[in-house]
C-alpha cells in the first residue's frame, strides 16, 4: 500500500509551524498567534485548494477539515490571549 504524497500545502503549514515555534523562544504570545495564523491558513487552503494540492492536509471530508482547523485556530487564539505567561 502506497502512502499519498504530502503535497505543497503540508510543507507550507510545517514551515509556518516551525516559524511560530521559533518565535515562541522570544515571545510566547506572538509565537502562539503565529501558530493560530498557520492553522487558519490551513483551514483556508483546505477550503479552496484542490485535493491534489492539499495532499496530507486533506484528512477527512473538506467541510470537516475546515471546521476542525477553524476550531483549533479559535482555541489557540483564546488560549494565547487569556493565559498570562
Amino acid at each position: 500500500m502506497r502512502r499519498p504524497p504530502l503535497g505543497p500545502a503540508w510543507w507550507v503549514l510545517v514551515a509556518g509551524a516551525l516559524v511560530a515555534l521559533f518565535a515562541m523562544v522570544f515571545d510566547v504570545r506572538t509565537g502562539g498567534y503565529l501558530l493560530a495564523a498557520t492553522t487558519g491558513l490551513g483551514a483556508l487552503m483546505r477550503a479552496v485548494a484542490p485535493d491534489r494540492f492539499a495532499g496530507a492536509v486533506a484528512v477527512r471530508r473538506r467541510g470537516t477539515d475546515v471546521v476542525l482547523y477553524g476550531l483549533v485556530t479559535i482555541a489557540l487564539i483564546v488560549v494565547f490571549t487569556l493565559v498570562k505567561l
